[in-house]
């Protein structure tokens, strides 16, 4: 009985070692636009990317630049803009870019779409394992 209660407490921590992210583009060819993705924050060396069968790894330490990006979800023109943001808070899509250099020195980019949240955390993750990369983009840390 103690073994199957720890196996049970331990599947929530499995679970949260992957954040469900959408990657919407980039230089990776196996990986379809709109595809459904893990990313794995994890491993200390780098970010882990899976997306079906392709995994593919990003080092930390060759990240030059990633940025954080709020935009909103549909585009309307400037009347129905204002008559839907007099009704109810407009969609926001919350996405991050990173760009690296892979082993052979070749320029990598991707975009993933993600929750406010999980992209808050990211930034975070990003912050602490890769401060010698340029952020660019919006002040992820503002209260939006």
């Amino acid at each position: 009985m103690a073994m199957l209660l720890i196996g049970v407490w331990g599947i929530p921590a499995v679970l949260a070692e992957q954040v469900e992210v959408t990657y919407l583009s980039g230089t990776v060819k196996a990986i379809s636009a709109e595809a459904a993705s893990k990313l794995d924050t994890t491993t200390p060396t780098g970010l882990e990317l899976e997306a079906g069968t392709t995994h593919i790894s990003i080092p930390y330490a060759a990240i030059k630049r990633y940025e954080y990006k709020e935009e909103n979800r549909f585009h309307l023109g400037v009347l129905p803009a204002i008559a839907v943001g007099a009704l109810k808070a407009r969609a926001k899509r919350h996405l991050i870019t990173i760009d690296w250099k892979d082993e052979a020195d070749v320029a990598q980019t991707v975009t993933f779409e993600m929750t406010k949240d999980l992209a808050q955390g990211l930034m975070k993750v990003l912050e602490a394992r890769a401060p010698e990369a340029c952020t660019t983009g919006l002040p992820w840390r503002s209260k939006r």
